[in-house]
């Protein structure tokens, strides 16, 4: 079962070679690989780490850089680490383009239709790895995904984003003991929103 987004392209023979490492893996698995940018850039999200309240604060504080030696290896994206010489086992993948059996797709419930825009790819890594399902990185197949191709306005996109992980977050680590843990990362949620919409009000028209 290939899940690719409609601005996502694959290079010629993908899917044969995502097949061909199938082949391997069993009947459970599921399969990530490169991702770039229209400039050729590696884009942020191919490669990624679950998303926990920790690996969250890491990203949006980039704790990583205040304090290498403690956070480096917490961060949520990977896409600046070395890129594998073959297939690895990875976290998570980018919901741009990842393959899994429809078997295995439909035993996790598939993607939750809860989220609107973003984050239900996370949410579905996260019931997979729970599931003991294997995902794996294929580096030597690659697609271009073009991104911000949607029509909507940037404000209800980063709305929609805010609630997507507002609704990840209540719903797998909605307990009280991470209350000190949660409630940081809620304001940094909420911040990130309101840091949006004051940049679009002071924006100039035109």
């Amino acid at each position: 079962m290939l899940l690719l987004n409609p601005d996502c392209r694959l290079n010629p023979g993908a899917v044969p070679s995502l097949l061909a490492e199938a082949a391997a893996l069993g009947d459970d698995w599921m399969l990530g690989w490169r991702v770039r940018n229209p400039d050729g850039t590696d884009q942020r999200g191919s490669r990624r780490a679950l998303l926990t309240p920790v690996t969250a604060l890491v990203e949006a504080f980039r704790l990583d850089r205040v304090s290498p030696t403690l956070f480096r290896h917490h961060r949520l994206s990977q896409h600046e680490a070395a890129l594998p010489e073959g297939t690895a086992s990875v976290p998570a993948v980018s919901g741009a383009c990842m393959m899994l059996p429809a078997a295995t797709y439909r035993a996790a419930g598939g993607m939750d239709e809860g989220y609107f825009l973003h984050v239900e790819d996370l949410d579905l890594c996260l019931r997979l790895h729970r599931a003991g399902v294997p995902t794996y990185f294929v580096p030597h197949v690659e697609a271009v995904h073009h991104g911000s191709t949607s029509r909507a306005h940037p404000l209800l996109i980063e709305w929609y984003k805010t609630r997507g992980f507002l609704r990840y977050f209540g719903l797998h680590y909605g307990r009280l003991r991470l209350l000190p843990v949660l409630a940081p990362l809620a304001v940094a949620i909420l911040g990130r929103l309101g840091l949006r919409v004051m940049q679009s009000l002071c924006r100039p028209a035109g």
